[in-house]
């Protein structure tokens, strides 16, 4: 198990609502949580526009409707930014950030994907979106990372998804320069699997890529970042395309 060190940021959080000024204060004054300046803007852009939530870019349609999506949706009633103690910034990227936070009342930890709307609809990317929420709503697997909440306020969009403290697999295999073969086997093994659940839920991924695979404490895959996934709505006829093939393979023999 890899072990997390959290700052002690419950008592200090529990203040902002009464004094945010000497809640930031105190912040600033606590090292290797996250660059304060961040934070604070982080603070002051999302926390206190909670009240504000008109926004509407990931709504669900009636059709797209699953289990899976409803849990999520009763999971998530009531739930936004100020039920999280955010600890620090894990990743950046052109989407936005990703920040480890802790659900108050628990010691859960969670990473959380935050994106911003201007900045989605700007680059053309509000279907991408939209497909990456659902997916991860349809999804259900041990080896790909689970969400489990989301939300909305009117400038950014929020995803809450399962922390893996084991980081990427591109950074490992980086340190290690290459995988022996049982480990390389390993892997292999668990991403089929993780394959085969989305490809059994009509979606294709498209972006698998070492940077997209986490580990979980425990050494185990995760695949993350589903917003290039495509969902599959017309059935194919795989055989018809193999039968095909070796049509054609045999007319070839014949010129030979």
């Amino acid at each position: 198990m890899i072990g997390l060190s959290l700052a002690p940021l419950p008592t200090i959080t529990n203040d902002i609502e009464n004094d945010l000024n000497g809640w930031f204060s105190q912040l600033t004054q606590i090292p290797g949580v996250v660059d304060a300046l961040q934070l604070v803007g982080f603070f002051i852009s999302d926390e206190l526009e909670m009240s504000l939530s008109t926004g509407s870019l990931l709504s669900s349609t009636s059709d797209r409707a699953t289990n899976n999506h409803d849990m999520l949706e009763q999971k998530s009633q009531g739930i936004g930014l100020k039920d999280f103690i955010l600890i620090k910034v894990i990743g950046k990227g052109s989407f936005g950030k990703v920040m480890l936070v802790k659900k108050r009342g628990s010691n859960v930890i969670y990473a959380m994907k935050v994106l911003d709307k201007g900045h989605i609809i700007r680059r053309n990317q509000v279907e991408h979106t939209k497909t990456e929420r659902h997916v991860l709503e349809l999804m259900d697997h041990p080896f790909l990372v689970k969400m489990h909440y989301a939300f909305q306020n009117r400038r950014k969009l929020y995803f809450v998804l399962e922390f893996c403290p084991g980081g990427e697999l591109f950074f490992h295999l980086g340190r290690a320069g290459k995988f022996s073969e049982n480990r390389t086997r390993f892997y292999a093994a668990e991403l089929l699997l993780a394959l085969e659940h989305v490809h059994s839920k009509r979606v294709v991924y498209r972006d698998l890529k070492p940077e997209n695979v986490l580990l979980d404490a425990e050494g185990h895959i995760k695949i993350t970042d589903f917003g290039l996934c495509k969902e599959v709505h017309i059935h194919i006829y795989i055989y018809r395309y193999v039968d095909n093939f070796h049509s054609h393979l045999n007319m070839s023999y014949l010129y030979l």
